[in-house]
């Protein structure tokens, strides 16, 4: 199994029981107890588990920003509906914001099939994706590498964004209430902001799960977003104040 497979096995299996015992999960996963334990360590550096005596617990999701390789192949299906929806905005010609999220990641081979689509992006593997189309321009941002992301941050690249305008701003984000959008790292936040402040219109692309839940930086308030893309329903509470704000709510 690779260890890419690994992680990803552990933090299913964690999602599932919360705490488990090294010796119990080195069985599940099939590997050797060294290797089991530089998994762990590698999960504990990037704060998704913690590591007790003889047994590992997950991390309380809760203002955590999780590693992008954890959250690339989480939701996958629910990811490719929302590009499905997603597509119908994206035309010829255009000038696009993408953020580094592992939703909008899966918005990149729309762009294969566009005429000379202009995408800017602070996202490493977002860039790297689109770099394999020869009709796709690509710009991706500086600044500093945040650690187990795929996401430049930091003021280089904050005000990266302040060079283009774009017609279209894509992004996802950690948590929607009542109150607007949430993320749970200000350096991210500050990012997003700027591509909102510097675009025509704004799109989230945010799977059921991120409703109702709240995290300690505060993204955006509705009506700065003009369209939000779902795979359900939200709530009546969330929906209305939705709506209320002006935003288009597509699922």
């Amino acid at each position: 199994m690779l260890k890419n497979e690994r992680l990803e096995k552990i933090m299913n299996i964690l999602k599932t029981r919360k705490v488990i015992s090294t010796e119990e999960l080195q069985s599940k996963v099939y590997c050797s107890r060294s290797t089991l334990r530089r998994d762990l360590i590698e999960l504990e550096k990037m704060k998704q588990v913690k590591r007790n005596h003889g047994s590992v617990s997950l991390v309380s999701s809760e203002n955590i920003e999780f590693s992008y390789i954890s959250r690339v192949n989480e939701k996958s299906q629910e990811k490719k509906y929302l590009t499905e929806i997603a597509e119908d905005f994206i035309g010829n010609n255009q000038a696009i914001f993408l953020d580094a999220s592992s939703t909008v990641y899966f918005l990149c081979e729309v762009f294969e099939t566009k005429s000379n689509p202009i995408v800017i992006t602070n996202g490493l593997q977002t860039a790297q994706r689109l770099n394999m189309f020869q009709n796709v321009t690509t710009y991706c941002s500086g600044g500093e590498l945040k650690f187990a992301s795929n996401a430049a941050v930091g003021e280089l690249s904050t005000q990266f964004f302040d060079h283009f305008k774009a017609d279209i701003a894509f992004i996802s984000c950690r948590g929607v209430n009542t109150e607007g959008l949430f993320e749970a790292n200000q350096r991210q936040a500050l990012v997003k902001q700027r591509m909102i402040k510097n675009a025509d219109s704004t799109i989230l692309l945010c799977d059921h799960s991120k409703f109702n839940t709240s995290h300690f930086f505060k993204l955006a308030d509705f009506h700065l977003i003009d369209s939000i893309i779902t795979d359900r329903k939200p709530d009546k509470a969330i929906l209305d104040r939705m709506t209320k704000s002006g935003c288009e709510v597509l699922w």
